[in-house]
């Protein structure tokens, strides 16, 4: 996985915690976090999706997520959401 990606197993119905930390050098950026959510056969499920105010100091963005009854899987993904610049250290998931 890259730095603002990562895939892991888990367990349905279960609560997980997203923990990025980040900054945003330029005013009025947005960081996204995401889950791209799949079942058993790879087929995805609707995706967890959270836009974020970003300052241009590093910060810890965190948010809690429960996987869908049906879900085998989860992408998580920390991108920006607009074309400004997100600088990201790393990607952490736990439950």
């Amino acid at each position: 996985w890259s730095s603002n990606v990562c895939s892991s197993d888990l367990t349905p119905g279960t609560a997980y915690r997203l923990v990025v930390p980040a900054r945003c050098p330029e005013p009025g950026t947005f960081t996204r976090l995401q889950v791209n959510w799949v079942d058993n056969s790879g087929r995805g499920l609707a995706p967890y999706l959270s836009p974020i105010g970003c300052t241009s100091q590093w910060a810890e963005y965190a948010t809690v997520v429960h996987a869908p009854a049906h879900a085998a899987a989860g992408h998580f993904y920390v991108t920006g959401n607009t074309e400004l610049p997100v600088l990201i250290q790393h990607v952490s998931m736990a439950w």
